[in-house]
């Protein structure tokens, strides 16, 4: 039996870990029990869950400062957890302020780190890469450019693979036939995984399709995530024509035309289902006082975008997020969706990385051995 730690910091580190777990199971050598950080999911599975990510929600520096209280008791904790169960393996997902801490911990127990999703360093925090490859014994891209990237900065053992999403939907995926938004049009609203995001943008979502209603038939569709209270969504529930789950997002986004979604994962569905989108990203004056003046990064935010290595999607952020905004640019997307649905088609292709047995062959060889 050997404990193997997982920490999955968010729900998409969750699906990730899901996509493989079973994989490097079937392959190991010996029995494995997963502990670590992650959701209902994960527990569901058979994980042993230290922490839930749910206490881990944070956004931005102004939402991190009051919690590293938290953050430090919790990395501390994991590692009584790592040498109470003499743990030698660990699978550190995502979530990069608290991983990259803990694989430096981590190294110095002896403790060999498997990465998954590699860290944006080729965006902000360059000073990473030096870390990654003193501490990572094997990265797992899931961007198309980054196993090169990696490789030339000194992260050696690096390998490109299939993005999750890709995995997870492949029997699902659809090669959508260009057509041009007439008199209707079916939006999805993705107003994040977090309170703070659907507080925020879900009744400028909604005040934007109000103004689309003046010139065409509307018809919305809210997918909910889990982990969002349901007074953020309860208090616009008669603005919307349908409510869904995120169990049924690919069942939504083959039927809509059009969507707005807050940045992050979801905004590569909607490019995997060739679904045209606007990215909204809002956060704190702090953290974009930060951002401004202190990271060199001005490249796009949105993985369609990144993936496309060009603008797909129309990329609001900050003060540039409102109703009217979001009203004139969708109507100028609507004149080009066919061109639009042609571009994304093309995103399968773009994340189809390597064979997925390189997660399971290279994961299972260093659990083997440590």
């Amino acid at each position: 039996m050997k404990d193997i730690l997982v920490i999955a910091g968010e729900k998409s580190g969750e699906n990730h870990f899901l996509s493989f777990a079973q994989q490097i199971v079937d392959k190991a050598d010996t029995q494995l029990k997963f502990f670590g950080i992650g959701g209902t999911r994960m527990e569901n599975y058979g994980v042993d869950l230290v922490y839930r990510y749910d206490n881990f929600a944070a956004m931005g520096y102004s939402e991190v400062i009051p919690k590293l209280k938290f953050f430090y008791g919790a990395l501390k904790k994991i590692e009584q957890e790592v040498d109470h169960r003499n743990c030698k393996t660990a699978i550190l997902i995502d979530y990069q302020g608290f991983n990259m801490e803990l694989a430096k911990r981590l190294h110095r127990k002896g403790v060999k780190i498997l990465y998954y999703v590699a860290p944006q360093a080729w965006a902000w925090k360059k000073y990473r890469v030096k870390k990654l490859a003193a501490y990572i014994d094997a990265l797992f891209c899931i961007i198309p450019f980054e196993k090169k990237w990696f490789h030339d900065h000194g992260v050696q053992n690096t390998f490109s693979v299939k993005h999750p999403l890709f995995i997870e939907y492949k029997e699902e995926l659809i090669q959508k036939v260009p057509k041009p938004i007439e008199r209707e049009v079916n939006i999805v609203l993705l107003p994040g995984s977090r309170n703070a995001e659907v507080k925020y943008l879900l009744p400028i979502f909604l005040d934007a399709c109000q103004k689309i209603g003046r010139n065409r038939k509307v018809r919305t569709t809210l997918v909910k995530v889990d982990n969002v209270k349901d007074k953020y969504y309860d208090l616009y529930s008669d603005r919307v024509d349908t409510i869904a789950d995120s169990e049924s997002l690919v069942d939504v986004l083959k039927n809509s035309d059009f969507s707005f979604c807050a940045s992050g994962t979801v905004t590569l569905a909607c490019a995997l289902f060739s679904v045209p989108s606007i990215v909204c990203y809002q956060t704190s004056l702090l953290n974009e006082f930060i951002f401004r003046n202190f990271v060199n990064y001005d490249g796009f935010v949105s993985l369609a975008n990144i993936i496309h290595q060009k603008e797909v999607f129309k990329e609001l952020l900050q003060g540039d997020v409102c109703a009217e905004s979001l009203y004139l640019y969708a109507e100028k997307m609507f004149c080009h969706q066919e061109e639009n649905i042609i571009t994304l088609n093309k995103t399968q292709s773009l994340i189809a990385g390597e064979d997925e047995s390189v997660i399971t062959n290279e994961m299972t060889r260093i659990i083997n051995v440590s």
